[in-house]
Order: C-alpha cells, then structure tokens, then sequence
C-alpha cells in the first residue's frame, strides 16, 4: 500500500513539472513593431498641435514721484531718555517736512525699534530707538531740497531714493500691448521656420515680472552734516511679458 502511495506522489509531481516547464516556455503575447509605432503615432496625434511664446514689451516713461525713508536714531541711558531725543527729532523732521510741501497722506511710519545698546566692550550701556517713515515727494523738483530740511531738523537716517510713477497703469497697459504685438511676431517667425501656419490664438495670460530698477542712495549715523543737492531722476523702463499659444493649421 505504502509502493502505491510514493508512485502516485511521483506521478503529480511529474505533472507538475510539466506544466511549470510548459508554462515558462510559453512566448508572451506583446505588439509586433508595425502595432508599436502605430500606438506611438496615435499618442502623438491626441497631443495639441500648439505654438507657445512669450512676447515682451517696454516703454520709457519719465518718473513722477520720488519715495525715500528718513528717520532718526537716538540712545540713551534708559529707555525713557532714548525714546524723548527720538521723539524730539522726529517732531522737528515731521515740522520739516511738512513745511516743505510734504502733506500728511505722503507721510507714513514705516519702522520703530527699540533695543539694548551696547559699548565697545559688549557691556550694556543704554538704549538705542530707531523711528523712520517713508515719504513721498510729488514734486520731484524738490527732492533734493526736502531732504536736506529733514537733515536739518535732526534726521539722521536716510535710506534709499526711488523714481516712480504714481499711477502706473497707463505705462503697464502701453508695455503689455507692445509685448501682444511681439509675441504675435515672435510666433509667425517660428511658424513659418518650421514650414507650418499660424492658425487660430488659443490663449493669452499675463506674465508677472519685477519692476524696473531703481536709482539708491543710503546714509546714516549719529549726524549727517551734508547736502543732498539736485537730484536727477531721469527715466524709467516699464516692462511687460505676456505668453501666447496659437494652434498650428
């Protein structure tokens, strides 16, 4: 009984083999290269048949409008005396100010710090305040001479001077259709490069940038016995960036 078990175990394992054997000889079933590049050719053909450019346009305005921070720094042995010579100059830098033509809209707190000082030793020895605004100057004749009266009255701290616009929606919207115009040109010439037409525009969006660079100038210190002068504000470059996309006839 015991034989006839072990030749029955023999004849399934011998079926098994066969089949395993069977199964791995068996080819896999895959395209031929006809079907595979009549698949790529499909994939190819459901993609948009499309242009994409980026047209950029500039144009050179003159500024209207300077912005400029000036403030005042002042220390002291506590934080009561530090804070009263701040505030003492900056009264007098607003009084300035606003005797220059400067008016109160123009005129806005941009920063106010308070912190430990220190001497050359590292040994605390008081208080520093840091008071500073940032102001407009619509008449840009008198910037030289708006800051100077601030200087006079005590200001210390004088950060940069920028050349603007104060409303710079006529120059973006001149500098966007000039940068359509040059994209439309930009997509003929690669269309006809690439021996295809120009059909259809399919999509226009705006492309945000940064704005055109500035003249800066900076100064501080305890006192700044000196004269700013004229200033020349010269021109700006506004630029604009659209990207378009055209289909291909």
């Amino acid at each position: 009984m015991r034989r006839f078990w072990m030749i029955g175990l023999g004849i399934v394992a011998l079926i098994v083999s066969m089949v395993a054997v069977s199964s791995f000889k068996r080819p896999v079933v895959g395209l031929d290269s006809a079907e595979a590049a009549n698949a790529m050719q499909q994939t190819a053909g459901s993609l948009p048949k499309v242009i994409t450019v980026v047209g950029q346009g500039k144009v050179t305005v003159k500024p209207d409008m300077a912005e400029t921070s000036i403030g005042v720094r002042a220390t002291g042995a506590t934080v009561a005396e530090a804070t009263g010579k701040a505030n003492k100059d900056m009264d007098s830098v607003l009084k300035a100010l606003k005797a220059a033509g400067i008016e109160d809209k123009d005129i806005q707190t941009s920063g106010f710090n308070l912190n430990p000082s220190q001497d050359r030793n590292g040994q605390p020895n008081g208080y520093e305040v840091m008071n500073m605004l940032r102001v407009r100057i619509r008449d840009l004749s008198k910037v030289g001479a708006v800051m100077d009266a601030a200087i006079s009255a005590g200001a210390n701290q004088i950060y940069g001077v920028s050349f603007t616009l104060a409303n710079p929606d006529t120059a973006q919207s001149q500098a966007r259709v000039a940068a359509v115009k040059d994209a439309q040109a930009r997509a003929n010439e690669l269309a006809q490069a690439a021996g295809v037409g120009l059909g259809e525009l399919v999509q226009v969006s705006n492309v945000v940038t940064g704005g055109p660079v500035m003249p800066y100038m900076s100064g501080k210190g305890a006192a700044m016995e000196m004269s700013i002068g004229q200033m020349q504000p010269g021109e700006l470059e506004v630029t604009m960036q659209v990207q378009v996309i055209y289909q291909i006839k």
